[in-house]
């Protein structure tokens, strides 16, 4: 009988986990303090003298916005705010603080106020491109497409070498189903620019979907782009994997990638757990599998997932004691996960 496992993780499911000796971690704790404290004075410095040259030149628009960046360094909503206000009170004609303001909204998730901070910034200067796309990136986020595709291409209308211009039309058209039209603005994204990062990793999900290799292609370039880049070298991984009953070498090359995660992040929890997803659905190596379960699940203790898939390698060793006891946790932690329902009443005869 064909056991069922539980699924790989998904190219973007990320799990992350800080389990690290107390000793270490009151050291780190130290160190952090002392950076923190230095920081803190660094900024301190620089309000104190800033205030000077406020008292000496109070219509100074750039002494103000220079404040209000700081304010936001250190968190003071309100004061931030207020100078914004007062650069704008000293010169009303500057779109680049309607354009900074809208920033720190939009860094705030205050998307209305960013809007009318981006528009205002667009009716001084129609021709600012980093307003009118970002313009464009809020009506995304409100899912008002045409919007966005207006004021994307006003700005590629005034510079059509704007990458992130072609990667925002890549999101629209990916969100509203059209596949190959964003293939498209995302290769033109990497046109505009060969090291757009994103675009790449865009585009290889595109084609990961549709089951075409081409995604290989992308991933590796964006592995050259972001050597250090967990989610491009995973999202290699993951497709070398899915796609493995092509070329079982890709198994092979999947497990490389793993092990290149895991000396970037020994914790990261997706390396160990669909190492032991290959072991035991493709290879049948269940004494492997059960030591990247184990793996993953000291790691990250509430992965229910993990002790299914573990209980399966016992099962099907023939150890129906440990197995229960895996099912039984996985219940323990998702009572509604049928599989291991399912798998516990195998094991029980019922």
């Amino acid at each position: 009988m064909k056991l069922q496992l539980a699924a790989i993780l998904s190219a973007s499911a990320l799990f992350f986990s800080a389990c690290n000796d107390p000793a270490e971690d009151q050291s780190s704790d130290q160190t952090a303090q002392e950076v923190e404290t230095v920081a803190i004075d660094t900024v301190q410095a620089r309000l104190d003298s800033l205030n000077q040259r406020i008292i000496a030149d109070p219509g100074n628009a750039d002494n103000y916005l220079e404040r209000a960046h700081l304010y936001a360094e250190k968190g003071d909503v309100n004061r931030t705010l207020e100078d914004f206000s007062n650069a704008l009170d000293a010169d009303s004609t500057r779109d680049d603080i309607f354009f900074a303001r809208g920033e720190y909204h939009y860094g705030r998730t205050d998307f209305e106020l960013a809007v009318a901070d981006y528009q205002a910034c667009v009716d001084l200067s129609p021709e600012n491109t980093e307003c009118l796309l970002k313009l464009g990136e809020m009506q995304i986020h409100l899912q008002n497409y045409p919007k966005a595709l207006e004021e994307i291409n006003k700005a590629l209308t005034v510079n059509e070498f704007l990458p992130f211009g072609y990667y925002m039309k890549g999101r629209i058209y990916k969100e509203t189903g059209d596949t190959t039209l964003a293939a498209s603005s995302y290769q033109t994204a990497i046109e505009v620019d060969p090291e757009y990062y994103d675009a790449y990793i865009e585009i290889g999900l595109l084609y990961a979907s549709a089951k075409s290799d081409l995604a290989i292609e992308y991933y590796r370039t964006a592995t050259e782009i972001k050597p250090q880049s967990i989610e491009a070298k995973y999202n290699l991984a993951y497709y070398l994997q899915s796609s493995g009953d092509r070329d079982a070498n890709r198994y092979t090359q999947a497990f490389k990638q793993y092990r290149e995660i895991l000396e970037i992040d020994p914790e990261f929890v997706p390396a160990y757990y669909n190492q032991g997803y290959i072991h035991l659905e493709y290879f049948q190596h269940y004494d492997s599998a059960i030591t990247f379960f184990d793996q993953a699940a000291d790691i990250y203790p509430a992965y229910y997932q993990a002790y299914y898939n573990r209980g399966l390698c016992y099962e099907s060793l023939g150890n129906k004691e440990e197995a229960l006891a895996d099912y039984n946790r996985a219940l323990s932690m998702q009572p509604d996960y049928t599989p291991a329902a399912l798998a516990k009443g195998r094991v029980l005869g019922e």
